[in-house]
Formats: C-alpha cells, sequence, structure tokens
C-alpha cells in the first residue's frame, strides 16, 4: 500500500487530481469535510463525471468499480 496520510482515498483523489478529472464527494462526506455534521463516514465517497471510465483501485478502495 503506497503511504498518504488520506490513506487509500488520499491516494485515489491524487490520482484522480492528476489526471484533471473533476470530482465531488457525496453530500454525506461534504457535510462532514466542511464541519456541518459531527459523523464521520467510513469512508468518502468520490464522484467522478460520466465521461471518467478508468478504475481506480488502492488497497481495498476504489472507485469506478460498477
Amino acid at each position: 500500500m503506497p503511504a498518504s496520510p488520506g490513506g487509500a482515498d488520499g491516494v485515489i483523489l491524487e490520482a484522480i487530481e492528476k489526471l484533471g478529472v473533476d470530482y465531488k464527494f457525496d453530500d454525506f462526506s461534504q457535510r462532514s469535510i466542511n464541519g456541518d455534521s459531527l459523523q464521520v463516514p467510513a469512508s468518502f465517497q468520490i464522484i467522478t463525471s460520466n465521461r471518467f471510465k478508468r478504475k481506480i483501485v488502492v488497497s481495498n478502495r476504489a472507485i469506478n468499480a460498477d
């Protein structure tokens, strides 16, 4: 597993940013990041545009694995 302070989610976000892909978090994750909710999600749900079809897998976390 690559070392990252953000864990597997951090590695996936870094890869997406380097690819230049627009992304956002789901509503629950975004409320936690903004400080509007005290509940912390077990894992952040990353939403990419429908045009991004690559599958990125880091450890047990994946994006576009459908």
